[in-house]
């Protein structure tokens, strides 16, 4: 056997057990990247700390010296999955007066809370000389869009917070199917949206969902739809891919549809071991006015040197529907 050949076996097996983690940043390894932190008193300071961590190269760590209003950090999550349950954990470490009060919940599609509402992650006041590890398992209510998790700050007092996870836990007694490094999860949509994630901050008429109707292949194709005429911001979906191998060339092709008006947009990104984007290639497909058949859209990326994220999006832009098919993403 080739050296190569069993360091990727070796890959495949050691990842093959692992949950599926949705949070990032969750490590606070980029800081407050992906976050939202709100100092309403005046008084609360969130800040990196590389000496006192559970992981990685930092923690967060929260000081809050005075005010009367309560401090929050808050994040949130689009769920690519709609049932089954969460696995959400945490990891903390408190200093004397320091009070940690952290919720989580679930929302739908208009932001309402769902199931039980606020559920208590941990509330903690005891100090604690080293790190402590917090985990709860959560099932996921019916309509479930997202998820979020408010950490509140209403004393006086320092604390650390570091590896807040929330994942997919793995199915009892059939183990999940092995996928190669750079290989797109549902690229054929036979699974709905299986593997991948609505865009944040979009125009707020997006509607998603499987056309069996209009497939190319397969069971179903995957429809964007939306009713904003402009261009910008686009929405559409998009599914990362860490680690995705050695290559420097990186071709994305698949089938596109068109219809009143709509542009219809594959988009592939790499990016560095922070997230940072590097380099970006981008094709639309469609015109105004008019109902575009099925046909093969196809982009090249070539890079100066592997990375170590990939980032595929499909979007559509202006008013209209755009429909995606039997997508391909090959290294070389």
């Amino acid at each position: 056997m080739r050296p190569w050949v069993g360091a990727l076996l070796f890959l495949l097996l050691s990842q093959a057990g692992k949950p599926k983690e949705l949070f990032e940043n969750g490590g606070f390894e980029k800081g407050l990247a992906g976050w939202r932190a709100l100092n309403q008193s005046g008084g609360c300071w969130f800040e990196p700390d590389t000496k006192v961590k559970k992981e990685g190269q930092q923690s967060l760590r929260v000081e809050r010296r005075t005010g009367d209003k309560i401090d929050f950090l808050k994040g949130f999550l689009e769920l690519p999955v709609r049932e089954g349950s969460l696995s959400v954990s945490l990891a903390y470490k408190l200093d004397k007066d320091a009070h940690l009060w952290a919720q989580v919940y679930f929302y739908d599609r208009d932001d309402k809370e769902l199931g039980k509402g606020f559920i208590d992650l941990v509330e903690a006041r005891k100090p604690t000389k080293n790190f402590e590890t917090v985990r709860k398992e959560l099932e996921i209510p019916k309509n479930a869009h997202g998820f979020g998790v408010n950490f509140l700050f209403d004393t006086p007092g320092t604390l650390w917070l570091d590896e807040f996870s929330v994942s997919v836990p793995q199915a009892k007694g059939k183990p999940p199917k092995a996928q190669k490094p750079g290989a797109l999860q549902n690229p054929g949509f036979e699974e709905g949206l299986e593997g991948w994630l609505e865009l944040a901050g979009g125009s707020g008429t997006l509607a998603l969902r499987s056309d069996a109707q209009h497939k190319q292949a397969g069971k179903a194709a995957l429809e964007i739809a939306r009713t904003s005429p402009r261009l910008y911001p686009p929405d559409g979906v998009r599914q990362r891919l860490e680690e995705p191998g050695p290559a420097k060339r990186w071709k994305l092709s698949g089938l596109a549809q068109t219809e009143g008006g709509a542009r219809a947009v594959l988009l592939l990104r790499a990016c560095d071991a922070a997230g940072a984007p590097c380099e970006c290639a981008r094709g639309v497909f469609g015109a105004p006015d008019a109902k575009q058949e099925f046909a093969r859209l196809e982009i090249e990326l070539v890079l100066p040197e592997a990375r170590e994220r990939l980032e595929v999006e499909l979007l559509v832009e202006g008013s209209g529907k755009a429909r995606f098919d039997s997508l391909a993403l090959e290294g070389k």
